[in-house]
């Protein structure tokens, strides 16, 4: 078996662990941030092995977090050992059971509740050992969205925009920022969905956790119904989305939460749609954009339920949607 160069210094770090026998050391996948999973069994037991730069991965946060889920009873990756300045982890195995392997048309109106039901025990989390989590603030709401207009709207489609388009999409940014804003506050898992949710026995555990924050309670129960990888019927998910409210914040009127929720969904899906395109560009990692189109039809689909953002759904679908059904979301 031939290893690149981290691969092999993670090996040997393990080896010096004195942990047992180390077999069939493997890599079984990336993801969308620069770490890399690998699987090997230590004295005949599965360990997951991870390689997170520590230039680019905040390692010391998923640790504290990893703790402080497990103290709230979330099932989550136990860390066996780490090393922060090398940027390597070792891990229980959860297995190979995402939410995204199994859900279908048969099973998402019972997999779904599940899932959610994992929410509640995040709602009163505010700080780890290291201390207090940091606030999904206004600036990064920005910068999220800057995103999609730096690297899927001129970057990807070669679009340079013109002033009026320019400031449609700045008060549209500024009217999701202040939906983002105005909303009661909680831990939010931010990317809270079926490829990040496994299920090592009947329970769900909750992997890829770091970039945890404290923000709006819309966020992660759109993050999940209005998944970027897969689409049910819309009145559906709104159901499930509304029967999470009544039992767990009922005091919010049900009108009121569902603009919460479709207005910040928006704001997830802009992220996201960038966040493809920079994927493919950037980092060599093209698959993604067969994600985009799906991603933008969650924003088409709400902006027809909001007078204010009208103007809006029209430029997404004459300009960027339309301009990648000419290239077929390739380029």
């Amino acid at each position: 078996m031939t290893f690149d160069l981290r691969q092999q210094e993670l090996f040997n770090w393990i080896e010096k662990l004195n942990l047992g026998e180390l077999t069939n050391f493997r890599l079984i996948s990336g993801d969308a941030s620069f770490r890399r999973y690998f699987r090997l069994q230590i004295n005949g037991v599965n360990r997951i092995a991870v390689d997170a730069p520590p230039q680019t991965e905040d390692n010391p946060l998923f640790v504290a977090l990893a703790e402080t889920l497990a103290s709230e009873n979330i099932i989550v990756p136990t860390v066996v050992a780490h090393h922060f300045e090398l940027g390597f982890m070792l891990l229980i195995d959860l297995g190979d059971v995402h939410l995204a392997n199994i859900i279908n048309q048969e099973n998402y109106l019972e997999l779904y509740p599940t899932a959610l039901d994992e929410l509640p025990k995040l709602i009163n989390i505010r700080q780890t050992r290291l201390g207090d989590i940091p606030q999904y603030d206004k600036k990064l709401v920005h910068f999220e969205l800057s995103i999609f207009v730096e690297w899927l709207v001129e970057k990807h489609l070669g679009l340079v925009l013109p002033e009026t388009d320019q400031a449609l999409l700045k008060s549209t940014f500024s009217l999701l920022a202040e939906n983002f804003l105005e909303q009661p506050k909680c831990f939010v898992h931010r990317d809270f969905h079926s490829r990040n949710l496994m299920l090592p026995d009947e329970n769900i555990a909750i992997i890829d956790f770091q970039g945890g924050l404290i923000g709006p309670i819309t966020y992660d129960p759109v993050s999940l119904l209005k998944d970027c990888y897969v689409k049910w019927p819309i009145e559906k998910t709104n159901q499930l989305s509304q029967a999470y409210r009544q039992t767990h914040f009922a005091n919010i009127a049900p009108a009121q939460w569902q603009r919460w929720y479709d207005l910040t969904g928006m704001q997830r899906h802009i992220k996201a749609a960038g966040i493809f395109a920079r994927l493919h560009h950037r980092d060599g990692k093209p698959h993604y954009l067969a994600d985009i189109p799906r991603t933008l039809s969650y924003i088409s689909d709400a902006c027809q339920h909001y007078s204010e953002l009208t103007d809006f759904g029209q430029w997404l679908e004459q300009v960027v949607i339309c301009k990648l059904d000419q290239q077929g979301c390739v380029k």
